[in-house]
C-alpha cells in the first residue's frame, strides 16, 4: 500500500518538474514565495500587527510568548523529524534540477516551512475560537475574523505549494507539515500556555 502511494507521489513530483520552464513568470513567482516566504516571513510581518490591533493586545512580551512559543516548538518538531527520518528531496530522488535548489538544505520530511506556516493557521484558529467563546473580542466584527483566518490559510497554502512546485518537497511532506503545525500549535495553546500565564 505504501509503495503504491510513494510511486504515485513520485509520478506527481515528476509532473511538477515537467512544468518548470514552460512559464517563466510562474517559475519566478513560486521561487520568490519559496525564498522570501521562509515559512513565516510574510505571515509574521502582516499577521502580528494585524492581531495586535485586532485584539488590542497591550502586553507585548506576553503576546510574543503566546505567538512565538507554538511556532518555535512546531519548527523544532519538524527539525527533529527531518534529522531522524532523513528522506531525500524530490530533485535527489528523481535526478531532476530544482528551481533554486539552494533554497533547500537537509532532508525533506516534513516540510519545516509548511509546519511553521500551518502552526500560525492553528494558532489563529484556536485563538479566534477561544476568545469568541470567552467574549473577549471588544467589538471585533465576525466577518473580519474569518477574513483574517482566510488570509493566513491562503498564505500558508501558497508557501507550502511553492516548496512543492520548485521541487524540494513531496506532497506527503506538506501534509505532514500541516498536521504537525496545526497539532503542535493547538496543544501548546490549550495545554502549555495556560500554565505560563
Amino acid at each position: 500500500m505504501f509503495n503504491r502511494y510513494f510511486s504515485w507521489e513520485k509520478r506527481q513530483a515528476a509532473k511538477m518538474f515537467d512544468l518548470h520552464g514552460k512559464n517563466p513568470g510562474r517559475d519566478r513567482f513560486f521561487a520568490w514565495v519559496a525564498r522570501y516566504g521562509l515559512g513565516v516571513g510574510l505571515l509574521v510581518f502582516f499577521l502580528v500587527p494585524a492581531l495586535r490591533v485586532h485584539f488590542e493586545v497591550e502586553k507585548v512580551p506576553s503576546f510574543s510568548v503566546i505567538f512565538g512559543l507554538p511556532l518555535f516548538l512546531a519548527w523544532l518538531v519538524a527539525l527533529i523529524l527531518q534529522f531522524t527520518i532523513r528522506r531525500k528531496r524530490p530533485y535527489e530522488v528523481l535526478h531532476r534540477p530544482a528551481i533554486f535548489r539552494a533554497l533547500a538544505d537537509g532532508t525533506s520530511f516534513p516540510s519545516a516551512h509548511t509546519t511553521v506556516s500551518f502552526a500560525i493557521v492553528g494558532w489563529v484558529t484556536v485563538f479566534l475560537d477561544e476568545h469568541r467563546m470567552m467574549g473577549d473580542f471588544k467589538g471585533a466584527i465576525f466577518a473580519q475574523d474569518y477574513a483574517l483566518f482566510a488570509f493566513v490559510f491562503f498564505v500558508a497554502c501558497l508557501i507550502s505549494f511553492s516548496r512543492y512546485y520548485i521541487g524540494v518537497h513531496f506532497f506527503s511532506d506538506l501534509v505532514a507539515g500541516a498536521v504537525i503545525g496545526v497539532g503542535v500549535s493547538s496543544v501548546v495553546f490549550q495545554h502549555i500556555l495556560p500554565y505560563l500565564e
